[in-house]
């Protein structure tokens, strides 16, 4: 089942226009700004093609003095010994409900599972917003999902 839907969503994705991504990306950017500028230390995903475009917002947090962490491919971060204000994160699809469904690799399950006070963030185009995605004991679940 979750292999359909990441499926399903990789080719709506693939279908959303250039200009209307960009337009999302600016509007995502936004909303965290405005939600969380506030927070001095955050992990922001590096973005691939098919998500969320973080360079704007890490440009943003960078003139704007903000620390910022990533997480590497292994499921830690480039600090570990860091203390987040929030993690913003990627995914394949996500429901109204925080639910999260990401490549299949499980190391932002990793990663998140040493930072379950922390609050997280999902941030997507609004097309990757499903109705339900099946859940495993490993799966977190997020604060919020911004789109």
């Amino acid at each position: 089942m979750k292999s359909q839907i990441r499926q399903h969503i990789k080719e709506v994705v693939a279908a959303i226009p250039a200009q209307q991504k960009k337009e999302y990306v600016f509007v995502v950017t936004q909303k965290i700004i405005e939600k969380f500028g506030h927070l001095k230390t955050r992990h922001v995903y590096q973005s691939m093609e098919d998500e969320i475009d973080t360079t704007p917002l890490i440009t943003h947090l960078q003139k704007a003095g903000k620390k910022i962490f990533f997480c590497e491919k292994t499921g830690s971060m480039s600090d570990p010994q860091e203390t987040l204000d929030i993690i913003i994160v990627p995914g394949r699809a996500f429901t109204r409900d925080n639910k999260r469904l990401g490549r299949g690799g499980g190391h932002y399950d990793s990663f998140l599972s040493n930072y379950r006070t922390t609050k997280k963030v999902w941030i997507c185009f609004p097309e990757q917003i499903i109705d339900d995605i099946p859940q495993e004991d490993h799966d977190i679940l997020m604060n919020e999902v911004l789109y």
